[in-house]
């Protein structure tokens, strides 16, 4: 049995996703950018990131429940930047403006 698309159900989760970012919501992992907190959800970003995942298994608390959260500071980053990327991978989309094709040829044509 193949599994379909529901698109109205993948908008609620999408929904769902970007409301746990903006309440920290059971999130088990920080990152900081310029003065900006994201409580952030490891699971999400390493599974969607390499990077990220990278970046918090070098964190990883060795089953030490006294540890602190992973915190990743991307202080070369601005706020901007960074939500933008979480928004991104936390909807698993990017923003509209990034859609425009004619746009995205015009940036990377030679």
């Amino acid at each position: 049995m193949a599994w379909r698309a529901d698109e109205g159900a993948l908008k609620q989760v999408t929904l769902s996703a970007l409301l746990v970012l903006e309440t920290g919501e059971f999130s088990n992992g920080t990152i900081l950018a310029d003065g900006r907190t994201w409580r952030v959800h490891r699971m999400l970003l390493s599974t969607r990131s390499i990077w990220f995942k990278e970046a918090f298994e070098k964190q990883a608390p060795d089953n030490d429940h006294d540890k602190e959260e992973p915190e990743i500071n991307l202080r070369e980053l601005t706020t901007e930047f960074v939500d933008m990327l979480l928004r991104t991978l936390y909807s698993n989309r990017l923003p509209d403006q990034y859609l425009d094709i004619r746009g995205a040829n015009a940036t990377f044509s030679t």
